[in-house]
This record gives C-alpha cells, sequence and structure tokens, in this order.
C-alpha cells in the first residue's frame, strides 16, 4: 500500500528526531480511519478490508468515483 512503518522509543520522546515520525500520526490516522469503518465490522474478517477501503476513500477524496471507474477499467481492483 506504498506505506512505511516508523517507531518511535517513548523513554526518549514522543518524536523521532532522526526520522520526524511520532506518535500522533498513527493516532490521527487511526482515529480517522475508525469512524468510517462500521463497528460490526471490528473482527478478524473484515478489518482488513476495512482499512483498506478506508485508506481508498481517503486518498480519493473528491474524485471516488473517477477512481472506481478507472479501477473497473484498467482491472485494478484485484
Amino acid at each position: 500500500m506504498g506505506m512505511t512503518h516508523d517507531t518511535v522509543n517513548h523513554s526518549e520522546g514522543f518524536k523521532d528526531l532522526v526520522t520526524g515520525a511520532h506518535t500522533n500520526t498513527i493516532e490521527g490516522n487511526w482515529r480517522g480511519i475508525k469512524v468510517q469503518i462500521p463497528s460490526q465490522h471490528f473482527n478478524a474478517t473484515f478489518v482488513d478490508g476495512g482499512l483498506q477501503e478506508a485508506v481508498w476513500r481517503r486518498d480519493c477524496r473528491g474524485s471516488e468515483w473517477e477512481h472506481f471507474m478507472d479501477a473497473l477499467k484498467n482491472k485494478r481492483y484485484t
């Protein structure tokens, strides 16, 4: 999905001075994604697809229909 996993050593602070990673990024992203996933889908069966959909909707905000049609046209939905 084009993401990297950064870490922060909380015994040294809440921001990694070298990479710039901080806990606010993941906390903010997780809160934004959680509100988009129905509570009945917070289980092992559905959470992966729910996360993928939430990230897709965030990345395509404002042009979801065009991105959806493009994915169908170019068969990028598998």
